[in-house]
């Protein structure tokens, strides 16, 4: 139910851009969500697949399980927040190299959309978690108030702003909005809340961020979007694993550990 709900969504929101805006702002606005959608989305589509066996075996063991759900959010933060920062960061470059100079309009939407897609993993740690405890009510109930969330963000961004730019904005607060939601069930049927989720995902968000502003300034120093989308890559890489490699964080070793049982 909650899927066949998300899709009305979707179908509606790309109806109302096309109807209120052209053909081309619709074209802008999906070229720049695709990216980082596909990335946030596969990442967290494989992460409740290998999760949901592992979290639905302490069932009855909330304290085991708060803490396999808190190995798994550092993990998946550790994964995904480099990811999604290193896109918006090279986002100038890697539109204008890969996909040319007629979609660079599309620059700013492609950098909110990867910031705001670093939240959708951490609301699917959520939700498999509800999902390990049998809850699929509760699990039910929250889609219903995240999708009605994005409709009202959706509305509200279309018709008091119109702009697309508005939407993008009003998309990317709604995934955040979505996560806390999220979080929600979670602190009350596991103990797991805002402030454990906070402890837990700070220190790659730190990194990340510094991460992000070394790639971007690399990016403006070099014109040419090819070896600037090179070079924004090589540094990024280089910068966050510096930091994973000297600090050795938890959620680097939790990383690997997931990785190993996907494969």
């Amino acid at each position: 139910l909650s899927n066949i709900l998300y899709s009305i969504y979707s179908d509606a929101r790309a109806l109302i851009i096309g109807k209120v805006y052209t053909t081309a702002d619709l074209a802008l606005y999906d070229r720049a969500n695709q990216f980082p959608f596909n990335i946030s989305y596969n990442l967290e589509t494989a992460l409740q697949a290998v999760m949901l066996p592992v979290l639905a075996k302490e069932q009855d063991n909330m304290s085991a399980l708060k803490e396999r759900l808190s190995k798994m959010m550092r993990a998946i933060t550790f994964v995904i927040t480099p990811l999604m920062v290193g896109l918006a960061a090279v986002a100038r470059p890697f539109v204008l190299a890969l996909l040319t100079d007629k979609w660079e309009a599309c620059i700013p939407y492609l950098m909110i959309f990867s910031i705001g897609y670093i939240f959708l993993p951490i609301s699917g740690c959520c939700n498999v978690s509800i999902k390990a405890i049998g809850r699929s009510d509760v699990f039910a109930k929250s889609q219903a108030v995240r999708i009605g969330t994005l409709f009202i963000a959706m509305l509200v961004s279309v018709f008091a702003f119109h702009s697309v730019l508005a939407i993008v904005i009003g998309y990317g607060v709604s995934l955040v909005l979505e996560c806390l939601i999220a979080l929600w069930p979670v602190r009350k049927y596991i103990g797991y809340g805002f402030a454990d989720a906070a402890k837990d995902v700070y220190p790659c968000v730190l990194a990340s961020a510094i991460m992000g502003g070394v790639v971007f300034a690399v990016c403006e120093l070099i014109r040419n979007p090819f070896v600037a989308l090179v070079c924004g890559i090589g540094a990024g890489a280089a910068v966050y694993l510096f930091w994973a490699l000297i600090c050795k964080p938890k959620a680097f070793r939790e990383a690997l550990e997931l990785l190993h049982k996907h494969k």
